[in-house]
């Protein structure tokens, strides 16, 4: 995960430094971009990470830095950064950097209801979302879900579960674009729009990854 950073300031400054709270697991990488600072980590620093520039900077300072990611990593991570600085003579002041935190969201390789991993959602896919949209607590209609490794695409309807109250899993479908344990009609109709993708008059369900959407996905009008 590359993450691009930038301070803008008036007047002149004696010291500046930057101070981020990576994710547990999380480590430093390395550090670069148009203006870096002159001391940063060290390579597989974890927790909390450092930069400093050793003469006062020009504003706006741009610099980004890079860290390792677990594999398997899924759900929301937050990452928080401060601006620590001294200027005209007074003590060390601190800033929240926004957004605050910042919240990354790993992107999976495949949509979960692409089983056979084409980079398409066939029918039967669909009718498979489609059942899982349907799982019920008695007569209500919830989209409950949970995590079944092993399983086609693993995961299984829920039927224990009721009410609206989320539920945290240890991974969610794609579908689940608010992560919270249920698929609701608005997520079934965004894997059906995914699934509705045409070349000219064929149909053919192709999407690509889009970290900028939704879920992560976008369809594929040339795939």
């Amino acid at each position: 995960a590359t993450i691009s950073n930038t301070i803008t300031f008036v007047g002149d400054v004696d010291a500046v430094g930057w101070q981020v709270t990576i994710p547990t697991g999380w480590s430093y990488a390395s550090t670069g971009g148009d203006s870096p600072p002159q001391l940063t980590p060290s390579a597989g620093t974890t927790g909390t990470l450092g930069w400093a520039y050793t003469s006062p900077p020009t504003s706006p300072v741009s610099f980004t830095y890079t860290l390792n990611v677990p594999a398997g990593t899924t759900g929301p991570q937050s990452v928080s950064a401060h601006l620590l600085y001294r200027a005209g003579g007074n003590p060390e002041a601190e800033i929240v950097a926004t957004p605050t935190p910042l919240v990354l969201m790993a992107i999976p390789r495949r949509h979960s209801a692409d089983t056979n991993g084409d980079n398409r959602i066939s029918l039967s896919e669909l009718l498979r979302v489609i059942e899982l949209y349907n799982t019920r607590f008695g007569s209500t209609r919830t989209g409950a879900y949970r995590v079944v490794d092993g399983g086609e695409d693993g995961f299984g309807a829920d039927a224990s579960v009721s009410g609206s109250t989320p539920v945290t899993l240890a991974r969610y479908h794609s579908a689940d674009t608010d992560r919270n344990g249920r698929l609701s009609l608005s997520e079934l109709l965004r894997v059906i729009e995914i699934y509705n993708t045409r070349r000219g008059t064929t149909r053919t369900g192709a999407y690509r990854i889009d970290p900028t959407t939704e879920d992560g996905f976008a369809p594929e009008p040339g795939g």
